[in-house]
Formats: C-alpha cells, structure tokens, sequence
C-alpha cells in the first residue's frame, strides 16, 4: 500500500514524470518481494509484476484488483467476498451473470484516493463475473440495477461477443443502456454525462460521455428539428433516442448473434 500511495502521489502531482514514478514503483515493490523471500526475477516488467499481486496478497487473506485504470497503475485491496447470480435485463435480452460482492475495503484504487474518496470505480466486469463494492449500493434501488446491473451486464455481454472491443466503445454502448432503462434516475444520468464529457481526456469514461451527448443531441434534433435542452424531454423520447444509437452501434460493431 506504501508503494502505491507514492506512486499515486507522485504520477497526481507531477503528470510529465509518471514514467519515472512508474520506475520506482516497479523497484519499491521488487522490493517488498525480496523482504518476504519471495523470488521477482519472474516477472519481467511492472505490468507482469502488478498482475501477480493478487495470487500472493490472496494467501495473506487479501484480495486484490491490479491493472491499469487509465492512466495510472490500479491497486484495490479488500478482505471479504459473497457471490450472487443475476439474470439481467438488456435492451437485446436477458444476461446472465454471476456478481461478485465486496466487503471490508482496506483501498478504494488511485481515484478514490485521488479525490478523498468522493469519486472511485464501484463496480467492474470480467469476461465471466461482475464485481461490485457492496456499500456503494441499495440492492432494491434504481442505481444499483441500471448503473450497476445493466451497465456492466452490456459489458459482459459486449466482452462476450467481442472481447477485443475499444474501452471508450465499451462505456459508450454501456451507458446508452443506462438511458435506454433508466426511469427515476434518467435527469441525473444526463447531468452526470454532460458534466463529466470530454473528448480529449485520456478516461475513457470522459470520451464516451462526449460522445453519448453528441450523439443524442443530434439524434434529437432531428427528430425535434430544433436543439433541445435534454433534461426538458420527455423520458420516453430520450430512452428511444438511447435505444436507437444502441442498435446503430451493434449494427456496426458486433457480430451476428
């Protein structure tokens, strides 16, 4: 945790020598190997050494998220763990998934730290299970089964049919799927999209945010032929502009079922 938290603070405070903080962090860490007699010569670089971690932290009773959330290297450690089976609700069907419940977090990952923990990543999705942080849900309500469920169920299921699919592609089909389902959180989601758009940001989040607002504004200008205000229509007609730039998108992108 040491090792990450400098390296966090060091990549935050000073973007033009991340490489450089990267570097010591590969040593630090290399480092904490060789203090437990644990043998590092087998991991070659940072990312294959990163990788590793969750394998030796789950037999200290850990367990661990690695990787790279863009654009620093991710480090979230947690104690407990309960799995769940769903079957999730699509614009193009049903998705069965298991989900993978979180407990007694001891580190949220860089965001989380990043913003004294107003802003981090709750759930994620695998080729084969959803993981979500149990405390940042209510299992009965509108966020958890739209912006958790449904938005990493399309990812499952994006994952599942095209595993070599763009990131920001991935978040921008995930989050039309939010908008083509939600009911009582749809005003918010437009405001958390258009808030947090960016074309040029290196998150792909921030890009694909850019793009669903685009898109959907012109989607409705069309239809309205006029430019509205989105926040202004009504829920039907945004959730049917959702759902159509869904459909253009899997059209383009992915194969027949």
């Amino acid at each position: 945790m040491d090792a990450f938290l400098t390296y966090w603070t060091s990549a935050l405070l000073h973007p033009d020598q991340r490489d450089l903080a990267s570097g010591r962090l590969e040593t630090e860490l290399r480092s904490v190997l060789h203090r437990r007699g644990i043998e590092d010569k087998r991991y070659g670089n940072l990312a294959a050494l990163t990788n590793a971690l969750p394998d030796l932290l789950r037999a200290e009773g850990f367990h661990a998220l690695t990787g790279v959330t863009t654009p620093l290297y991710e480090f979230m450690l947690w104690r407990s763990e309960r799995k769940e089976t769903f079957e999730i609700p699509l614009p193009s069907g049903v998705e069965s998934v298991e989900v993978i419940f979180l407990s007694d977090f001891v580190l949220r990952g860089w965001q989380a730290y990043a913003t004294c923990g107003h802003y981090f990543s709750s759930g994620w999705t695998t080729p084969d299970k959803i993981f979500c942080m149990s405390d940042a849900y209510e299992l009965n309500a509108e966020p958890f089964r739209i912006s958790l469920l449904a938005h990493e169920g399309q990812h499952h299921l994006d994952l599942r049919r095209s595993p070599s699919m763009d990131q920001t592609e991935l978040e921008y089909r995930a989050k039309l799927v939010e908008l083509c389902l939600a009911d009582t959180t749809l005003v918010n989601l437009l405001r958390a999209f258009s808030s947090q758009a960016n074309a040029d940001s290196t998150s792909p989040h921030a890009r694909a945010n850019h793009r669903v607002i685009r898109d959907l504004t012109f989607q409705l200008q069309r239809a309205t032929k006029g430019m509205p205000a989105l926040e202004s229509l009504p829920s039907a007609d945004i959730q049917k502009a959702a759902r159509s730039l869904l459909e253009e998108s899997s059209r383009t992108l992915l194969p027949r079922p």
